[in-house]
């Protein structure tokens, strides 16, 4: 299984939210990856 590495910068939680449902779908969709996510979502994060 080949392993898909996203760093998510995101502040915005409804973003980040409707971000990670996408990658939830494509991962249920494909059964050859796997996703392994990073999420800053402090503003002072992010900037």
């Amino acid at each position: 299984m080949k392993i898909i590495r996203i760093l998510i910068l995101e502040d915005d939680v409804c973003a980040l939210s409707f971000s990670i449902n996408r990658i939830r779908k494509l991962e249920e969709e494909s059964r050859e990856f796997d996703f392994a996510l990073i999420v800053l979502s402090e503003s002072s994060q992010v900037e």
